[in-house]
């Protein structure tokens, strides 16, 4: 039973830590809905182990309380047995006082008390043995239930700290959600004609470049390459912000938000924190 808890305990443990690292991975990128399920889900898993280790003591409290009965039950018979002691010792002292008797019956009275003494005593070094034996399991049991409460008290501590960093990934994902809501609503939207993004730029994601060009389509469309790349595909400029509209159903809620002219930053879908900047521009419409 104690390797079946460690095995578990030590589930629990790797699931914590994959906890922890997700969450020191939304310091440097939002969420997204598919992450904040797996943290849902592994919180659920985390609760399983929870209920588990509450059933593991409660066991061993149950085993506490029957060795602790057994220990009452021996001390009872250890009392019972003195007490026929002193009723055998009574014996032999009338057997003793008896000595005019004839010596064959006297020494007979004698010797059966003697061995009526030494069986009492030989099973009252039994009963001290067992005795002995169910004082260590009951605290074995005690340190037991100790141990586990103190785990589960750690496994709901880290319960509380993957629910509290669900919440905060829920709300960055609303925060976002509401963002790129604004975005395509057209608030702060620049009046006038829309900028003209065709040409060379380069993305940066992660530490890493990547030379990508925008193609003009028409109706403020345009074409993200090359093919292949993460970020490729049709998008649409409103003024501020670039939208996915085609040829990249992985990712159809891509879009980048106009930081300042000639520098764009993913505001929705994956990718987050990439950076888009002009090399060199396109001509005028």
């Amino acid at each position: 039973m104690v390797r079946t808890i460690a095995i578990r305990l030590t589930v629990l443990a790797t699931l914590v830590l994959v906890m922890l690292s997700l969450l020191g991975c939304l310091r440097q990128y939002e969420p997204s809905s598919a992450e904040v399920r797996q943290r849902i889900e592994r919180s659920a898993e985390a609760e399983k182990q929870i209920l588990q280790l509450q059933n593991d003591l409660n066991a061993a409290k149950s085993e506490a309380k029957k060795a602790d009965q057994v220990k009452n039950d021996l001390e009872a018979k250890a009392k019972m047995l003195e007490r026929v002691n002193a009723d055998l010792r009574d014996q032999v002292n009338t057997l003793e006082q008896k000595s005019r008797t004839p010596v064959a019956t006297a020494e007979e009275k004698a010797e059966k008390a003697v061995q009526l003494k030494k069986e009492f005593e030989e099973k009252t070094a039994k009963l001290q043995k067992e005795l002995g034996e169910k004082t260590a399991q009951l605290q074995q049991a005690f340190e037991k239930t100790a141990r586990l409460q103190r785990e589960l008290d750690a496994a709901k501590n880290e319960t509380r700290k993957v629910e509290q960093a669900k919440k905060d990934a829920e709300a960055k994902i609303t925060a976002l959600e509401q963002e790129n809501t604004q975005l395509k609503s057209g608030r702060n939207r620049p009046s006038g004609p829309l900028e003209n993004l065709s040409g060379t730029w380069e993305i940066t994601y992660q530490g890493q470049a990547f030379a990508t060009n925008l193609e003009p389509m028409g109706s403020n469309n345009y074409r993200l390459g090359p093919k292949g790349l993460g970020f490729s595909g049709i998008y649409l400029f409103d003024g501020a912000t670039l939208s996915m509209v085609a040829e990249n159903a992985a990712y159809p809620k891509l879009a980048w938000s106009l930081r300042k002219p000639g520098l764009f930053e993913v505001v929705a879908g994956p990718y987050a924190g990439a950076t888009m900047k002009r090399k060199t521009a396109g001509s005028r419409p």
